[in-house]
């Protein structure tokens, strides 16, 4: 009977521990601007109703606690026609600037158009993709612009989380 719940309790406390280790990222539903999205459970996410950008919600990402290997990420929604494009190409006082007409990729059931470009605020010049969604019957009228920023040689030793948060995005 002892081997038995000595067992037993073994396999209690091996459950939690693995629990604990799967549960590397956690899911964002932003009801006001209509997705969620996957972020890894060092990341702190930021939702507003209105920004003195764009006047519209969105929610800021970022793993700020990690310095060292900063990144950031915004998602803007707007309605079809985008009104004001040039102010959804900022973040704070960074803009948005790309030569590559980008290339096209669903996620999720969502199309986009992703560019690589940099974001750029006078001398300071961060890497950054841009996505944002194509105009399909799914899509209700509502775009999702999402942008991703960080230093050089940072956002490239990550590109795998950014990889991973992007394909967990969803409308709803």
């Amino acid at each position: 009977m002892k081997k038995y719940i000595l067992l037993l309790l073994s396999l209690v406390i091996l459950t939690q521990s693995n629990a604990q280790k799967n549960k590397k990222s956690k899911t964002w539903t932003v009801k006001d601007i209509g997705v969620s999205y996957k972020l890894p459970v060092s990341w702190r996410s930021d939702p507003f109703s209105s920004s003195s950008v764009c006047h519209c919600p969105g929610t800021i990402n970022d793993n700020s606690e990690l310095d060292e290997e900063y990144l950031g990420m915004v998602v803007y929604t707007a309605e079809f026609p985008i009104i004001d494009t040039a102010n959804r190409s900022k973040v704070w006082g960074y803009h948005f600037e790309s030569s590559e007409d980008g290339e096209k990729i669903t996620v999720n059931g969502i199309e986009f158009v992703k560019k690589k470009g940099l974001m750029k605020e006078g001398d300071e010049e961060n890497e950054a993709w841009q996505y944002v969604s194509v105009d399909t019957p799914e899509s209700n009228g509502v775009y999702i612009i999402i942008y991703f920023w960080g230093q050089h040689k940072k956002f490239a030793h990550n590109e795998d989380v950014l990889l991973e948060i992007i394909s967990s995005v969803n409308r709803g």
